[in-house]
């Protein structure tokens, strides 16, 4: 919160991050705060989003031209044009600027322009959010230029891109030295003009493009694209349009891929099957976040499980189906564990016990049986699962369909031996 004390912290040269984000802000405050920072040499990232400073931007800006500030957060602060323009006089002649957040404050065409313009003067400016701040065509094409300017990275989450930006970002892509680009949220649709341009593109390293109505035919151009990628390591591509037909068609491509090393995405299920996912594991991959709409069906969870268990390279899984949850996969020991209740779990303890005892495994069976009498069937299934995929080490046949029976008898099988 603003105080009379954070006015004297800055005066004093105490504080390295000044967070004022939402902090009641307006013209009368930023002045004060403006006289406060105008000899500072301590703070290094200043923050103040969600504050309604309006044309008090303007005070401000002018107050750290000679500051160390390399961080400025301005999210929602609704400048006006005017500040803007001096807001981006400030950032083109800055040494010391790297980073400038102007995300949700309804820019305007000329405000992009005088952006583009500050951002190719300044080589020292790295990055820039520009999210939910609504584009039209025009406004599409300036934030394209953004692209081929000095930053490595740049957001344009929500920014009402759409259709258009295919080609526009797509062009803009081929002589870019971007290296993170967020494109999340924008459906811009059909991804071919993109693709296309990733393919002359040596620069990028994170893409994300979540939330763009990607069906399977864009997912396969997508993947073909980044198929030989040389620099791209990290691929997000959650709430989209594809399904394990795309999904399989995508972990073939990787398979060519050593490379990218981080995967998020989210699936449609259908009744196909994930045919392909050891060659997704195989392609090099250490973390790899999977979403789907429901649940999987027991042949691919235990696909994924077998090829989890098999690759020691993976070093992160995540997944929205509890069966898959991973509380820890490290290079040596893929653990795949299920966020169990207090049941299940005083089932797996009392069941290590029994594990000890000395006795033919058909005893051993017959007193697991007994102890667990009480628990519902879904209980005793889900521990089952759970014991097949942390401790069964090679893959067992139970042809297309599995029986919940012979599931459960040979988990716990393997699992007291």
């Amino acid at each position: 919160m603003f105080s009379q004390q954070t006015i004297h912290s800055i005066t004093d040269n105490q504080i390295g991050k000044l967070l004022l984000d939402g902090s009641s802000i307006y013209l009368k405050e930023a002045q004060e705060l403006a006289n406060a920072l105008r000899n500072n040499t301590s703070v290094k990232t200043l923050d103040l989003s969600w504050n309604k400073l309006g044309s008090g931007l303007d005070n401000v800006v002018v107050s750290i031209e000679n500051t160390n500030i390399s961080e400025l957060l301005l999210n929602h602060t609704m400048p006006t044009s005017e500040s803007i323009k001096v807001l981006c006089q400030y950032v083109a002649k800055s040494t010391k600027l790297t980073k400038l957040e102007l995300g949700y404050n309804n820019l305007k065409n000329d405000d992009l322009q005088e952006l583009v313009n500050a951002a190719q003067a300044n080589p020292s400016l790295a990055e820039m959010n520009l999210y939910l701040n609504t584009f039209d065509k025009l406004g599409t094409n300036l934030a394209a230029k953004l692209l081929n300017t000095h930053l490595t990275t740049l957001n344009l989450t929500n920014c009402g891109i759409g259709p258009d930006g295919d080609a526009i970002i797509g062009n803009a892509l081929k002589t870019s030295g971007i290296k993170n680009l967020n494109l999340n949220n924008n459906d811009i649709g059909n991804v071919s003009n993109i693709c296309t341009g990733l393919k002359y593109n040596h620069s990028i390293e994170t893409l994300s493009l979540s939330g763009n109505a990607i069906n399977d035919i864009g997912l396969k151009e997508l993947g073909n694209a980044i198929a030989e990628h040389p620099l791209l390591r990290a691929l997000v591509l959650f709430d989209n349009q594809f399904t394990k037909t795309g999904f399989n068609e995508l972990c073939g491509f990787l398979s060519k891929n050593q490379v990218l090393r981080k995967l998020g995405l989210s699936l449609f299920n259908t009744d196909s099957e994930l045919t392909h996912f050891h060659d997704l594991l195989a392609s090099g991959i250490k973390e790899l976040h999977l979403i789907t709409s429901l649940p999987f069906n027991d042949i691919d969870m235990i696909t994924i499980v077998h090829h989890l268990m098999e690759n020691t390279g993976l070093v992160e899984f995540k997944s929205n189906y509890p069966i898959l949850y991973v509380e820890g996969i490290t290079k040596r020991n893929a653990l795949i564990a299920e966020k169990l209740d207090n049941d299940v779990r005083e089932a797996i303890r009392a069941s290590r016990v029994i594990s000890k005892l000395k006795l033919p495994m058909e005893i051993k069976l017959d007193i697991l049986s007994h102890f667990l009498l009480g628990y519902k069937p879904n209980q005793i299934y889900k521990v089952s699962l759970f014991l097949l995929e942390t401790l069964a080490r090679k893959t067992l046949d139970f042809g297309n369909k599995f029986d919940a029976n012979e599931l459960w008898f040979q988990a716990w099988k393997y699992y007291l031996k």
